[in-house]
């Protein structure tokens, strides 16, 4: 799924480097995110990413979308990509080999470290 992705934002004039460790695109993966996070190896649903994320609220009106496997699948790739932002996701030893052959980003810190303003705004 990821080359397809890539494809159609180089196609959009979108510069993407594989490795992830420049731009503003990296790539991710739900099962190794929540393995990093010592979250259970399955599927995510809901209930578990508001119990690994209680600083989260997701709203009443957000409640059905959110609850398809696609739907957890992306949020937890979003905070993910938070984490990325952030400096907090583990980069390549080797970042020629990754920007050849692709990165997949995940993070083993504190769920908590993704609130951190400072390191947000340094970004922008």
């Amino acid at each position: 799924m990821w080359s397809a992705i890539e494809y159609d934002l180089r196609k959009r004039g979108l510069d993407v480097d594989r490795s992830g460790v420049t731009g503003r695109v990296c790539e991710t993966y739900p099962t190794a995110a929540l393995v990093a996070w010592s979250l259970p190896k399955r599927k995510p649903t809901l209930a578990l990413i508001e119990q690994a994320f209680p600083f989260l609220t997701i709203g009443q009106d957000w409640r059905k979308p959110l609850s398809t496997d696609d739907a957890c699948d992306a949020l937890v790739c979003a905070l993910t990509a938070r984490a990325k932002v952030l400096g907090l996701t583990v980069v390549p030893d080797d970042v020629d080999q990754a920007r050849r052959e692709g990165w997949i980003h995940i993070t083993d810190q504190d769920p908590r470290a993704l609130l951190d303003p400072e390191k947000a705004m340094a970004w922008l």
